[in-house]
């Protein structure tokens, strides 16, 4: 058996056993010297991993450095700007400037899971309201600053009607600028006044795709936490048909679209998780307007829907939206303001403005109307499963208790309100459309 080993006690203060703050702490500044220090090198010498704030600028005629540091050290495509994005940035604005030939690349894909809000915005844009005018065309803002802008920026005037049962945008134009002058700008539009009770939306920076082959998207976002376009025209070119789209959405996230010009086949598509917003838009679209899918849920207002598409807003797979003061209009053959295309999509518009170019108005499942003005030659069709219209053009329906047996809900010939209709001879007049609450 071996002898046990006796270690001494060491003096107080020699640096074992006892801290001291003359052996610990020998600069005096309250903390323990060598937890400033790793391996020998001071906490300074490593880089410290933060949220950061990052500006980047995107111009096609830059000629500087290229490091998206200013306008003049601009990356010259927006894909080189999302690919330069470090890591460690976390909250991110590109400022797309306008260039000569607007043209910003083809399909930029945007999947950075380190950044969580980016902010894709166009260097000038405005979004004010009119001031009183007579002169057609002529938008008048005396307090409004537009040195910034020039002849050949695109304007989009949308006027609103403020009335209980119809205050959604009931006119719009759009046209370009033709002169540009102290608290005013004169534009193409020939024949319609913005004055007081219009807005305007200028908007200067365009990005064009001139991709024709099948895609989701010149600009998608996949999983990111938050992503906001604000203050471009995007124009895609040359495609036609399902699936190509200006702007995609997929997976988690959250998605903010505002003060945008879209003009191609489809403006926006949100699907999966994605929690979309589609605020003072323009879309002059040739098949769909926005396309909310497979669980994705939606806000639009005051976005005017033009062109030629086929649906302005469109639901499939569990989509579900919440529409107030937008107007829609088609010149599509058999065109329709809204439709639900299965049971488990759904829509309300309150407010909203349907023209009388639309073959349908509301088309498919759990669509409700409130205080819209719906002038589609058939303004419903097959609301099922909880569809209703709760006033038409601001007229209360009849309440359900006057309501007799072998009666349904019935739009009146004229189409100005709701009336309760007999049923006789196993249907009814086929000018009445019908709504049947089970």
């Amino acid at each position: 058996m071996s002898s046990p080993t006796f270690r001494p006690t060491p003096a107080a203060g020699s640096g074992t056993g006892d801290m001291t703050k003359a052996v610990y702490d020998t600069d005096d500044d309250g903390k323990v010297d060598s937890a400033k220090t790793l391996d020998g090198f001071d906490s300074a010498d490593f880089a410290s991993r933060t949220a950061s704030d990052l500006t980047l600028y995107v111009y096609e005629d830059a000629t500087g450095d290229g490091d998206g540091s200013s306008k003049a050290n601009g990356f010259t495509t927006l894909q080189a700007a999302i690919d330069a994005i470090p890591d460690v940035a976390q909250n991110v604005t590109i400022i797309v400037c306008k260039g000569s030939t607007n043209y910003l690349g083809q399909t930029t894909t945007i999947q950075k899971a380190s950044v969580k809000s980016l902010t894709i915005q166009g260097e000038f844009y405005a979004y004010e309201a009119c001031d009183s005018n007579a002169v057609a065309g002529k938008v008048v803002d005396a307090d409004a600053d537009f040195s910034d802008f020039e002849v050949g920026d695109r304007v989009v005037c949308t006027k609103y009607s403020g009335t209980v049962g119809a205050s959604s945008i009931e006119d719009y134009f759009y046209a370009t600028i033709t002169e540009v002058g102290e608290g005013y700008i004169q534009t193409s539009e020939g024949t319609k006044v913005p004055t007081t009770g219009w807005r305007y939306l200028i908007n200067q920076t365009q990005i064009v795709s001139l991709n024709d082959i099948a895609g989701r998207g010149f600009i998608e976002s996949n999983n990111m936490y938050s992503i906001t376009i604000v203050g471009i025209s995007l124009v895609v070119s040359g495609q036609t048909g399902n699936g190509r789209c200006a702007l995609a959405f997929f997976g988690n996230g959250y998605s903010i679209v505002t003060h945008c010009i879209f003009v191609g086949n489809q403006g926006i598509l949100s699907t999966g998780n994605n929690l979309h917003t589609c605020a003072d838009n323009y879309m002059h679209c040739y098949y769909i307007g926005v396309q909310i899918a497979h669980g994705a849920r939606g806000g639009i207002s005051r976005t005017v829907f033009t062109g030629t598409p086929a649906v302005c807003v469109i639901h499939n797979g569990g989509g579900q939206s919440f529409l107030i003061y937008n107007y829609l209009k088609t010149t599509h053959a058999s065109g329709k303001a809204i439709k639900t295309d299965m049971t488990t999509d759904s829509s309300k518009l309150v407010s909203c403005y349907i023209d009388s170019s639309f073959t349908y108005g509301a088309y498919g499942y759990n669509i409700t109307l409130v205080d819209c003005t719906n002038n589609a030659a058939t303004p419903v069709y097959n609301l099922t499963s909880g569809g209703s219209i709760e006033e038409w053009d601001g007229q209360a329906l009849p309440s359900i208790d006057d309501a007799t047996g072998g009666q349904v809900l019935a739009l009146k010939s004229d189409k100005s309100g709701f009336e309760f209709a007999t049923v006789s001879g196993g249907g009814m007049d086929p000018i009445v459309a019908s709504l049947i609450f089970g």
